[in-house]
């Protein structure tokens, strides 16, 4: 609408120009239509690599992630078939220390139990202290080792030890116990702490049986350099002191008290008494239900007023692994010794 005056002819007119907003519009509509498009495109463009690129970095820290919270849990995975590879050097600076730090934690955790070590981080210290506890000691020796020790080579004897280690080891850890220790050849464990899966008796005394079955498997190993494999078991159930012993610098993780040494002692009678495994009065009275044992005599420890009864524990209850008499399974046959000193 635009006005049109003309004074000289007294005219005072308004010109209408109706033309279609298409015409008028259109491009400035395209022009609008084509900026947003290319906004969102390249809005959808900038996401899409925003994510590939927070993908391409937390991947691998993600991975690390998880892999530090299984190692916080002393689950301790083989890192070589885990560790991924990241092209940015930070990243893969931080997997390099963290792959470096689980080998050496894998390496470590082959000289403490994980389940102590578990233990130990659940409670948030590794103090001085013990704590009294119902456990089942067992101490496994190798009959006649020094003599053994003299006449195999090193490299040969080491071999055959580490057979025997494993085969030991093995056995405690399936029936829910722990190494404590290994002195020498010989293997001391314990059931009932840190953890107490229940049966402990019974767990104990079938890791026993199961151990001395598979070391007869292997004789032949030894007796291919001449040597006799023959083991030897004591295994006591009663109170103990159990916790970390040492100094201010070192600790150890142990039992001890009479429980534990009667068990030490029990495995050094069964060359007295000629047989492979010997159980302490206690533990008979655990097992006898579901065990075939055999009365041996009477001990008198060192330090106690009375004495204790010790069995040979033969095997499960009317399926005794050595070759006995029917009349036995069961049933206590006589003693073979009345009264033995432990000194």
């Amino acid at each position: 609408l635009m006005p049109f005056q003309n004074s000289a002819r007294n005219l005072d007119w308004y010109f209408l120009l109706i033309l279609p907003e298409a015409d008028i519009m259109s491009d400035l509509n395209d022009v609008r239509r084509t900026s947003l498009l290319t906004s969102i495109g390249w809005t959808l463009v900038v996401m899409f690599i925003a994510i590939g690129f927070t993908h391409f970095i937390v991947a691998p820290l993600r991975g690390v992630m998880l892999r530090m919270n299984n190692l916080a849990f002393m689950e301790i995975k083989d890192v070589a078939s885990t560790q991924q590879r990241s092209r940015i050097y930070e990243v893969g600076r931080i997997e390099q220390s963290f792959a470096i730090t689980s080998t050496h934690l894998k390496q470590f955790a082959r000289y403490i139990p994980v389940d102590v070590v578990t233990f130990l981080l659940s409670e948030k210290n590794a103090d001085l202290g013990m704590a009294s506890a119902y456990i089942v000691v067992m101490f496994h020796d190798i009959e006649n080792f020094t003599a053994i020790s003299e006449h195999l080579p090193p490299e040969v004897l080491v071999g055959l030890l580490e057979e025997y280690f494993n085969t030991v080891t093995d056995s405690v850890v399936k029936s829910g116990g722990l190494v404590d220790k290994y002195i020498g050849d010989c293997v001391m464990a314990i059931w009932g702490y840190p953890n107490n899966p229940g049966q402990l008796e019974f767990r104990a005394a079938t890791a026993a049986l199961m151990i001395l079955r598979q070391l007869r498997g292997s004789a032949h190993k030894w007796e291919a350099h001449g040597q006799k494999l023959n083991g030897r078991i004591g295994l006591n159930a009663g109170p103990a002191l159990v916790g970390n012993i040492g100094s201010t610098d070192r600790i150890s993780f142990t039992a001890l008290g009479d429980t534990v040494n009667l068990a030490s002692r029990l495995e050094g009678l069964g060359k007295m008494f000629g047989v492979q495994m010997i159980i302490s009065d206690s533990m008979f009275h655990a097992v006898k239900k579901s065990m075939v044992c055999r009365l041996l005599g009477l001990v008198r420890v060192k330090g106690k007023q009375h004495p204790t009864e010790i069995y040979e524990l033969i095997g499960p209850l009317c399926r005794a692994e050595a070759p006995r008499p029917q009349s036995t399974c069961g049933v206590r046959s006589r003693p073979l010794s009345i009264l033995t000193s432990l000194d």
